[in-house]
């Protein structure tokens, strides 16, 4: 063979090489993934039996002595594990799903130490309460943030080139977002941010007016069509 050849690299060895590799950091993700969701579980269960330990109205109070976690970081760990809880016994007493979402544990169900362990190796029945708590910790952006600012950039290059809006609506996210607010009144009135509330309502009174505009705007259109 000539001293200037060129050794070519059989493309499939090269492929099977990443392919090994991705499947061992996928095998480790897994296990990652599992350890978290044992870790949120338990924080969220410790959190709780402490919440339940301490006189109506002075939980907020007592947290001011621990700087190590917010009020609201710990209200997200407590309802994360109470989702948890509420897939194993779903899981138990064949809940349907509207008995699932609406389900409120007792504080002997949430207590109980074999439900715990049940809810380590729990399918859960939806990710809302770890997506929540992910945004909580800053591991996903808030709620609503990322479709705002991808909005704002939609409009933004819209103007620079004279090019219509194009808006994208996730239907699945608005969704959450409902199912999220049918809860407040599950919640008591010392867990819910009260500051918040005047906005949320405000919020929501704007959205329902553009709800019943656009299907003004879509009758009217078919009734033309």
């Amino acid at each position: 063979m000539s001293k200037n050849a060129v050794t070519k690299v059989d493309p499939t060895v090269e492929a099977k090489k990443w392919m090994e590799r991705g499947i061992e950091e996928a095998l480790g993700a897994r296990v990652a993934l599992q350890s978290v969701k044992e870790k949120a579980l338990l924080a969220g269960w410790f959190f709780g039996n402490a919440r339940r330990k301490i006189p109506h109205g002075e939980w907020e109070e007592f947290l001011q002595a621990y700087n190590a976690v917010s009020s609201r970081t710990v209200r997200s760990y407590i309802a994360f594990a109470e989702d948890v809880i509420v897939t194993v016994l779903g899981q138990k007493k064949k809940f349907t799903d509207d008995q699932l979402k609406n389900y409120q544990p007792s504080h002997a169900e949430m207590e109980d130490p074999k439900l715990l362990e049940a809810g380590k190796h729990a399918v859960l029945h939806s990710s809302i309460g770890f997506v929540e708590l992910c945004r909580e910790l800053s591991l996903f952006r808030k709620f609503g943030e990322y479709d705002a600012v991808r909005n704002a950039a939609a409009k933004a290059r819209a103007a620079k080139g004279g090019e219509p809006v194009q808006i994208t609506f996730d239907f699945g996210v608005a969704m959450a977002g409902l199912r999220h607010m049918a809860l407040l009144d599950q919640v008591s009135t010392e867990h819910l941010p009260k500051e918040k509330l005047p906005e949320i309502r405000d919020q929501l009174a704007t959205a329902l007016s553009k709800v019943e505009a656009r299907m003004k705007e879509i009758t009217l259109n078919a009734e033309a069509a």
